[in-house]
């Protein structure tokens, strides 16, 4: 199944790795900030970011896991990735992450291909997503002007908010990252 149509946290790690490596070498801050869509000297941006390729490493592997494959030898270089995630001064040259991440690409390709071989959900399409925006966009726009409770107003306004913001980051964070936001909305409802 071709990586565009799957929710495989492996492909959206790979991708995001994919992404960071076509940048040109310089500060770790450069490559990380080419990973994640955002400015190098965007220090926070950029920390924040690096908690998501740790997040699918971890899915992957649980996914790996549990499967009836050889996990052990689909993840003998994870510690490899773990440690290049790791690296966290923004000031020193890309060069060592990038020669870890060389080592690793192609094993976080095989980890994708092998959870893809458990029919792994297919993705929102562009258009599913764009459908969603404009029916949480018309909803914001009820709220906004409705007369009700400026307190409610507020929650629901900040609820539908953080829906949308989930939506701009499905293409990173998944149906994980949009189902948890789903689930904080209810309960804060």
């Amino acid at each position: 199944m071709p990586k565009e149509n799957t929710d495989n946290p492996a492909w959206r790690l790979h991708d995001l790795i994919e992404r960071a490596l076509l940048s040109p070498n310089g500060k770790i801050s450069d490559f990380w900030a080419a990973a994640f869509s955002v400015k190098p000297t965007d220090g926070p941006a950029i920390f924040r970011g690096l908690t998501l390729p740790h997040s699918l490493l971890d899915e992957s592997e649980e996914l790996l896991r549990a499967s009836d494959t050889n996990h052990d030898y689909f993840l003998k270089n994870s510690s490899r990735l773990r440690a290049a995630l790791s690296h966290t001064n923004m000031d020193i040259s890309a060069d060592v992450v990038v020669g870890m991440l060389n080592g690793v690409i192609r094993d976080i390709g095989y980890w994708a291909h092998q959870i893809d071989s458990t029919n792994f959900a297919a993705r929102l399409s562009n258009a599913e997503l764009s459908a969603i925006t404009i029916e949480l966009d018309s909803v914001f726009e009820t709220v906004r002007i409705a007369d009700i409770d400026e307190d409610l107003k507020r929650v629901v306004l900040d609820s539908v908010e953080l829906l949308r913001k989930a939506i701009r980051e499905y293409q990173l964070r998944g149906s994980a990252g949009l189902q948890e936001e789903v689930e904080r909305t209810v309960a804060r409802l």
